[in-house]
């Protein structure tokens, strides 16, 4: 890359990537010190690690790449807990940094960054632990500024399987955000062009090292067959399935999430119903949406007294329909639930009543049907955000 300073001098950067080894990083010499020519200083960049958590956290490696990077402030080997890491470097063009650093368990957290001449800045922080999460957020400018934190808590995306979250050291409160699946809907139909689950917020008692036990409930994508759930007590808290027929059919109840703690449910986010069907007329019944006006309950499957009616049921799971047919009318299943919602009526073409939901393990609760996410009006998974409260 060629760069024209002032003066008409003109300089060609050649890329180098500089790995530093684990022993090198807290004993290898400024090269600011050293006094490196002005000409390498086309860029800057400074990134800010916090570590947020109750752990020391360890220097795996440490490296830059771009024309004629320098260190000024190099990562310290080692990050200690509640403290804040400043690692500086600056180069002669295009110019970025990987630092990563490891826990105690061998999960890791990375850090990267990147200052172009020429285009945008960008930043990014991952890491491998299901016990803390990372952000990171960039300045512009050749001169930028990169902050990255590591805090207590996770995302838990579907997966159609059980998954752990461990409480880390230091944490004593969560805060939960669990959403429930989509039941199944047509995009013909209005139903706000969506059908998604409930969303309970509030706060989670908790004691360091306790495992809590996670069920991202799925939506009812495949049309009949309803989202998965966890497992539970021999049954579910999957959606129930509609009945499946070559030429049309209803649609399955979404599955609802779940958190559980030494076997105990601690917080339900209901699935909603899937609607029905009616030959001819396709898709015009409505399904029950979980969490619907704040209620835990949830409202019913319609049209009127055919639809399905929510958290109806004893077991965990939707309400599955055993009467249709594939040229007549067919009632939506139910969604799963603290108390699943049952199905439209049988022979009826009446939408699956919505799961209920359970928020009795949290303080300061609140419930409401999940907006849509992405701005597409299309029924999603369910999801669970943890973030440490204290």
């Amino acid at each position: 890359m060629k760069k024209t300073l002032a003066g008409g001098i003109t300089v060609v950067a050649a890329a180098a990537v500089l790995p530093l080894a684990l022993a090198a990083c807290s004993t290898l010499p400024s090269d600011v010190a050293a006094g490196a020519p002005d000409v390498d200083k086309a860029t800057q960049m400074t990134s800010s690690i916090t570590n947020n958590t109750q752990e020391d956290l360890t220097l795996v490696s440490a490296s830059h790449a771009g024309g004629v990077t320098h260190w000024q402030d190099q990562a310290p080997k080692t990050l200690a807990a509640g403290a804040t890491a400043k690692v500086t470097d600056y180069g002669s063009g295009d110019n970025s940094m990987t630092i990563v650093y490891q826990d105690a368990t061998g999960s890791k957290f990375t850090f990267k960054a990147s200052d172009p001449l020429i285009g945008n800045n960008s930043s990014s922080a991952t890491t491998t632990s299901t016990s803390y999460t990372t952000t990171a957020s960039n300045s512009s400018g050749h001169d930028d500024w990169t902050t990255f934190t590591i805090t207590a808590g996770h995302t838990f995306d579907f997966t159609g399987a059980a998954q752990t979250y461990t409480v880390p050291a230091g944490v004593t409160e969560l805060n939960v955000d669990l959403t429930g699946g989509a039941g199944g809907v047509a995009t013909s139909v209005d139903n706000n062009g969506y059908n998604n689950g409930a969303e309970i917020k509030g706060t989670l008692a908790v004691t360091p090292g306790e495992v809590l036990t996670v069920g991202v409930g799925g939506s009812a994508n495949d049309g009949w067959r309803g989202g998965w759930g966890l497992d539970y007590n021999g049954s579910s808290f999957s959606g129930g399935d509609a009945l499946n027929f070559p030429w049309n059919h209803a649609f399955g109840g979404g599955g609802a999430s779940v958190i559980t703690a030494d076997g105990q449910i601690v917080a339900v986010a209901g699935g909603s119903g899937g609607i029905g069907y009616i030959s001819d007329v396709s898709y015009t019944s409505s399904a029950g949406l979980a969490g619907l006006n704040g209620s835990l309950t949830g409202s019913n499957g319609g049209p009127g007294s055919s639809g399905g009616k929510a958290g109806a049921l004893d077991d965990t799971q939707g309400g599955t329909p055993t009467d249709g047919s594939d040229s007549g009318v067919n009632p939506g299943a139910g969604g799963g639930g603290y108390k699943g919602g049952a199905t439209g009526v049988d022979g009826t073409y009446g939408g699956g009543g919505a799961g209920s939901s359970y928020d009795a393990g949290l303080t300061n609760p609140t419930v409401q049907n999940s907006p849509e996410w992405g701005g597409n009006q299309q029924q999603h998974a369910g999801r669970l955000i943890l973030t440490a409260a204290n």
